[in-house]
């Protein structure tokens, strides 16, 4: 199911018989799939049809079994947003800043947030106020290192995440803006629920062709030097291999979204062959009067 060049050329050179299983298997999910939407539309259609008496003869209440539990969830979700009632708070955040500081430091209230105005402004933010020379003093200091593994291959649900958290493009545009890129041989097939590379995948040919790059070529061709890392075991869900990159394409010579997902797909990718993440954290406590506020 992979279009890459190199796993064309070695499917070529190396065929071998049809899997009987594998056939009869998809036959066996086609006759299921019919006979389970064919039984429930029915059940429903005359379910409904007695109880509300609306519908007239034509009229069918369709069910698949994919698709009707997903329109489940989109009710659901749904319904969390219309019921959801927004709610006023207030808090007290302090900009701490000095000379030598290459930027300033928020100071979060460590007592959150408070649903009345009035108890912020006249028994907290008052009091802070009541002398101007004030100084705020640390407290306590706290350094910590730790590790974030690095992420385990794209598939479709990581892939419409990521989009629309990170840049806000919703589920239809990503799904068809990758899916012009994957028609132009740009990136594998985008609708995968694999995170597991395949054994004959070729991590090296997919990292060389990035080399081409201005934007992270430098980087693929250290990680080429020194040795790629071991992916994370992910899930082989007998699909498709998780979404990767195919072939080299200039950002300069995509637009609008295309750009935006190619460039997130490339980094995701290599991410995966990649080292994990050290991080390095400093969380410190500082009191203003009888307050504390948290970095």
């Amino acid at each position: 199911s992979s279009l890459a060049p190199s796993e064309l050329r070695k499917a070529f050179a190396k065929p071998g018989r049809p899997d009987q299983n594998q056939s009869d298997a998809v036959e066996a999910r086609k006759v299921l799939d019919l006979k389970v939407g064919v039984a429930f539309t029915r059940f429903q259609t005359r379910f409904f049809s007695e109880k509300y008496g609306q519908l007239n003869e034509r009229s069918l209440i369709s069910y698949g079994p994919c698709q009707t539990p997903t329109l489940g969830f989109v009710v659901m979700r749904n319904d969390q947003r219309q019921w959801f009632k927004s709610e006023k708070f207030w808090t007290i955040n302090i900009i701490a800043q000095k000379p030598n500081w290459r930027r300033d430091i928020t100071l979060k209230w460590a007592r959150g947030k408070l649903f009345n105005r009035d108890t912020v402004n006249n028994v907290f933010y008052s009091m802070l106020n009541v002398r101007s020379n004030q100084q705020i003093k640390c407290v306590d200091c706290k350094k910590e290192q730790t590790w974030r593994r690095k992420p385990i291959g794209l598939n479709t649900v990581q892939l419409l995440q990521s989009c629309s958290k990170g840049m806000h493009i919703g589920p239809r545009e990503t799904m068809h803006a990758a899916e012009r890129l994957y028609l132009s041989g740009y990136i594998s097939y985008p609708r995968t629920e694999s995170t597991a590379y395949p054994k004959g995948f070729d991590i090296m040919a997919t990292l060389r062709e990035q080399c081409k790059s201005q934007q992270w070529g430098t980087y693929c061709q250290q990680l080429m030097r020194d040795g790629v890392h071991k992916p994370r075991k992910g899930h082989d869900a007998g699909d498709h291999p998780p979404i990767t990159p195919v072939r080299y394409i200039g950002l300069d010579r995509l637009v609008g979204n295309e750009k935006r997902i190619y460039e997130f797909v490339v980094r995701y990718f290599i991410a995966t062959v990649s080292a994990d993440c050290e991080l390095s954290s400093v969380n410190a406590t500082f009191q203003l009067g009888d307050e504390r506020f948290q970095s």
